[in-house]
């Protein structure tokens, strides 16, 4: 049986329709899986704190990146090592003298080292080999000037040395060296070492009328140093003598050393 030409077309339009929707409805059925497979990864992803499939960052409970704002051994790194820097910057910069960090030894503020007594007329202490005082020749004896180290042949005095002076008692061991070094930055003070037996003997103190035997001297200005080699048979007393060209009153700081 022939059928009408018009019905022949409905069919084949029917059956073009039909075959298409069956697409598109498999199509639609695809995306929806696709798109519930990225979802499904992406909550995975998250929870495990990594970033998913879908771009987007990390979950919020267990995000690694926290751990860095915790420790701020990443972020805060930077801050640290500013903060040390500027501390030794201006640790650095409180040091008057260069940095070396080092303090004088001696305080020349007035009144900062203490006035000390004296033993009797003419001394003011006795004193051992390695022994070191920081004292002031304020307060301390006024006999030596500059007749007695002219008269000893100490030096060709350049003051008139009429200000109080520290005069020290010191046994050299028989035979032996004494080194005595004298620092003095406040003020010109010099230092004088006279072989005197007599005041360990019997209390005497020397004056310019008496003879000696040795008498060292340095007027170096902020110090000096003076040797003497004691009596090979005997120990030896020696008067150390810390004493101002024109009256100085200053602090000073004296070492005694012996080989």
């Amino acid at each position: 049986m022939v059928l009408p030409k018009m019905n022949v077309v409905s069919l084949a339009t029917l059956a073009l329709l039909w075959s298409g929707c069956s697409l598109l409805e498999k199509e639609f059925e695809t995306g929806r899986n696709v798109e519930s497979n990225l979802r499904d990864e992406g909550q995975d992803d998250d929870a495990t704190g990594s970033d998913g499939s879908d771009g987007r960052p990390g979950g919020d409970g267990t995000d690694p990146g926290s751990t860095d704002d915790g420790s701020g051994s990443s972020d805060d790194g930077d801050a640290g090592g500013d903060s040390s820097g500027d501390s030794g910057g201006e640790t650095g910069s409180s040091n008057d003298d260069g940095g070396s960090g080092e303090t004088e030894r001696v305080d020349c503020t007035p009144g900062a080292v203490p006035v000390m007594g004296n033993l009797d007329t003419c001394i003011s202490d006795v004193l051992t080999c390695g022994s070191s005082v920081i004292t002031t020749t304020e307060g301390g004896n006024s006999v030596m000037d500059a007749d007695d180290y002219l008269a000893w042949f100490c030096v060709v005095p350049d003051g008139d040395y009429i200000g109080s002076e520290r005069t020290y008692n010191i046994t050299v061991p028989a035979g032996q060296k004494a080194t005595f070094t004298l620092e003095s930055p406040c003020d010109d003070l010099d230092i004088f070492a006279l072989r005197w037996e007599l005041w360990e003997s019997s209390e005497l103190c020397p004056d310019y009328g008496n003879s000696v035997i040795e008498c060292e001297a340095d007027d170096s200005r902020e110090g000096g140093e003076v040797e003497v080699f004691a009596d090979p048979a005997q120990d030896t007393n020696y008067l150390v003598i810390i004493d101002g060209p024109d009256a100085e009153q200053a602090a000073f700081a004296l070492d005694i050393a012996c080989e």
